[in-house]
């Protein structure tokens, strides 16, 4: 087997200034920097929703790779489907409310799409996560909205910290992806590469 290099030798970039997605690099032993994409997210209306959330990623890393030619790319994204019905991230409480009832006591789907561009070539893949959230009393979502700004995330909750709490099963190959970066997936990546936060 062909020896790894680390992944300090690797310039990485993340084209998100997510705080949780930059968390999980961290987690990883992933040193990089995060750089906003630029891009304008079209909504998701119609088709498969594990490719629309692989191309949502590919456009994010594509964005930059004029800037950062020799650069290990990361993009990522999500979309959340309960039924067919797209759950983007809330306005505002009230939406983050209504969302919260309409998911409650039911099975949604979480779709993560996930891009690397590295000299040249490109790598995706997409985790497709079963969500089950318990069935909530109104005073546990309004608890549950006051305590934490979930705001910034579809489906409203957040799953790294107390969003934990909403759920009663849940069914996915990579937890990570759960939180917007499916790591698993990006280590296998890497280390097709030659790469490893290991050695």
């Amino acid at each position: 087997m062909s020896s790894l290099s680390s992944t300090e030798n690797l310039i990485t970039i993340l084209a998100s200034q997510s705080p949780s997605r930059s968390a999980l690099l961290k987690q990883c032993g992933i040193k990089h920097k995060q750089v906003s994409p630029l891009v304008i997210e079209a909504p998701f209306k119609e088709g498969s929703a594990s490719d629309f959330a692989i191309e949502l990623a590919f456009q994010k890393a594509s964005s930059l790779v004029s800037d950062f030619p020799s650069a290990f790319i990361i993009g990522a994204d999500q979309i959340l489907l309960q039924n067919g019905k797209v759950f983007s991230k809330p306005q505002n409480k009230q939406e983050a409310i209504t969302q919260l009832q309409a998911l409650q006591g039911r099975e949604h789907t979480l779709y993560s799409g996930l891009t690397c561009f590295y000299r040249g070539k490109y790598y995706r893949d997409s985790i497709i996560s079963i969500m089950n959230m318990r069935e909530l009393t109104d005073e546990e979502i309004y608890g549950y909205i006051e305590k934490e700004d979930s705001t910034i995330a579809c489906g409203s909750y957040l799953y790294e910290s107390l969003g934990l709490t909403l759920f009663s099963k849940i069914e996915t190959t990579d937890p990570s992806a759960i939180l917007g970066l499916p790591c698993t997936t990006l280590i296998a990546i890497l280390n097709k590469l030659g790469f490893s936060p290991l050695v």
